[in-house]
């Protein structure tokens, strides 16, 4: 293991020496800050896209996903649907199928 001389004449290991180096290095500030300190309003997006397109609540670019439109294009219901919509009408009669319904009783609805 190497060692090495500090100015008061203490002998320390790299590896003590790399682990205060490490340790004494200065946080970084905020993104916000830091974005804040080095660019004006004009120039927030360039820092990502090298357009003035960066919201800095979100902290990212308006260019940073898929726009809403093409979304809409491929999402659920633009299709067919063709299992899909039949679903819900499924649903509430528990899935069952291959089964005949009960025959409705007349008296109790016109009783009521």
């Amino acid at each position: 293991m190497l060692l090495l001389l500090v100015k008061r004449g203490d002998v320390i290991s790299i590896d003590r020496m790399i682990l205060f180096l490490l340790l004494s290095i200065k946080k970084q500030k905020p993104i916000y800050n830091r974005i804040t300190d080095r660019v004006s309003t004009e120039s927030f997006g360039k820092i990502r896209c090298a357009r003035r397109s960066y919201f800095l609540q979100k902290s990212r670019c308006a260019a940073y996903n898929w726009s809403e439109k093409a979304l809409g294009r491929k999402t659920t219901g633009s299709g067919r649907m063709q299992y899909l919509r039949n679903v819900p009408r499924r649903f509430k009669s528990g899935f069952r199928e291959g089964t005949q319904a009960a025959p409705r009783k007349i008296g109790a609805s016109a009783s009521t």
